[in-house]
């Protein structure tokens, strides 16, 4: 599952797009033939999700970062149109276990064992071997579109940019001097943005948030509602708990019971969460541990896990950390966050074909997790209730954040990545910043453009971008 037969792909590919002369078709030629591939068991499986996540995509430029992390990963490797190169080839760079796609919405609000919530870098689906530079730069880049909506200077940007940088730094230094890590948890004062998000995670917990708008309780313990959570969007099912198939179901419940021992009361498919993994399968799943009543009882997410990121110029026999990817996926969440048992339920299933994380949702109790949401603070920018000193405060906080779990990632070598990174960045400082900098103004003006290129082609050529089974197959039969 992890290599596509790229070369057979991109053939079927060009169909999507007709010959072209000038570079902005040339670039809009690529971008298809990128997300084509990317996508294409989904769209095999079902185009409709698929036509769902370009749809949201294209809904906002945070929204297009969030759903182009391969897309950023080959541009940063091969400089493509706009981009900077990092300074020296990916497979000269100290190589760690990055967390894939760290841009600010994959923070999140984690509650532990200690009932205290901490801020944590929540998603690994991507996780891999890589260049540190990578993940530096893809957060640096979320830091300068965060607030798209806004209006605001290019220069603003370049500075949010520039406070992560620093954090990261400063952050690295602390660390190599042996102090401690900067704290991260609900009691230490961080700023409005990071303070609201801890605050709200609280309140979610204290008033049972989401169990409650999630299930309700029966005879035999709670069931999954099912309908729509929100308004359908643009075309395109959004946030929907809808039944899953007899073999999804079955799927879903065996792999709980075996992998958790848990006894699955209901399983109800999620549809239209996330971006990138929008057109993946994902369930949610009440289950308790078999004790009479329903305080046991638990929500769990069953997410089908992707492929990680895939760098350019890396020697291809760097494999990820593990051959199936929810292992692998697991496996990262367990290694970069700040304790390895910050969810109970973590767990993974499944195999080469198909794999998932299963991962706690909510309790009787309430959320267990709250992610940042960009949205919010582009309202408080407008609505001026929060400042550009505040989202700097903010960015800084996440740099930090990301120091920190490049610090604890474990390196091919089997190291730590403190020990590679420490000596690496302290020797770079000011240049590893005005580089960052650089490539993130650079690829904020790319997505821009690549965003506009894609809705262009959407309306012409529809949902699809112009795929479908049969121009497929006509292409796959004319090679």
């Amino acid at each position: 599952m992890f290599c596509h037969l790229r070369t057979t792909l991109l053939l079927c590919c060009f169909a999507v797009v007709a010959a072209c002369t000038t570079q902005s078709d040339a670039r809009a030629r690529w971008l298809t033939n990128e997300l084509v591939t990317e996508a294409l068991p989904q769209l095999q499986r079902e185009p409709t999700e698929v036509a769902g996540k370009w749809a949201v995509m294209v809904d906002s430029p945070y929204s297009w970062l969030r759903g182009t992390a391969q897309l950023y990963a080959r541009d940063e490797s091969e400089q493509n149109d706009g981009h900077l190169a990092t300074l020296r080839a990916n497979a000269d760079m100290p190589l760690i276990w990055l967390t894939g796609d760290p841009h600010l919405e994959n923070i999140s609000a984690e509650l532990g064992p200690n009932r205290q919530f901490r801020l944590e870098f929540d998603d690994m689906d991507t996780a891999t071997w890589g260049p540190y530079t990578f993940d530096l730069r893809r957060a640096a880049l979320g830091a300068w579109i965060v607030a798209e909506g806004v209006a605001l200077d290019d220069a603003v940007r370049d500075d949010w940019a520039h406070a992560l940088v620093e954090g990261y730094v400063d952050e690295m230094a602390r660390l190599a001097n042996g102090e401690a890590p900067a704290p991260m948890a609900d009691a230490t004062d961080l700023g409005v943005v990071f303070n609201d998000l801890l605050a709200r995670a609280k309140q979610a917990a204290q008033e049972g948030h989401n169990w409650t708008s999630w299930t309700e309780a029966g005879p035999g313990g709670h069931k999954l509602l099912r309908g729509e959570l929100s308004p359908p969007g643009d075309g395109f099912v959004n946030l929907v708990l809808d039944e899953p198939t007899v073999s999804q179901r079955l799927l879903v419940a065996q792999s709980v019971q075996q992998q958790l021992g848990l006894r699955v009361l209901d399983v109800a498919r999620r549809r239209g969460q996330g971006v990138g993994s929008y057109a993946h399968w994902r369930f949610y799943v009440v289950a308790d541990s078999g004790a009479d009543g329903t305080e046991d009882d638990n929500v769990l997410e069953w997410k089908e896990a992707p492929d990680p990121i895939r760098f350019p110029g890396l020697d291809p026999t760097i494999v990820p950390p593990a051959e199936i990817n929810g292992k692998r996926v697991v496996a990262a969440v367990r290694n970069l966050q700040s304790r390895p048992d910050l969810d109970r339920w973590l767990a993974w299933t499944g195999d080469q074909a198909l794999s998932a994380k299963i991962r706690s949702r909510a309790d009787p109790i309430g959320d267990t997790s709250r992610g940042f949401d960009a949205a919010r603070l582009a309202d408080k920018l407008t609505k001026q209730k929060w400042g550009a000193a505040d989202v700097r405060r903010f960015t800084t906080h996440c740099g930090r954040l990301l120091a920190q779990t490049h610090a604890r990632a474990p390196t091919r070598t089997g190291g730590r990545g403190l020990d590679v990174l420490a000596p690496e960045v302290g020797a770079r400082g000011t240049s590893l910043a005005d580089e960052t900098v650089a490539a993130a103004h650079a690829g904020g003006l790319q997505l821009r453009r690549d965003m506009a290129l894609i809705k262009e082609l959407r309306d012409a050529r529809g949902p699809l971008l112009g795929w479908s089974p049969e121009s497929a197959a006509r292409q796959m039969g004319a090679q």
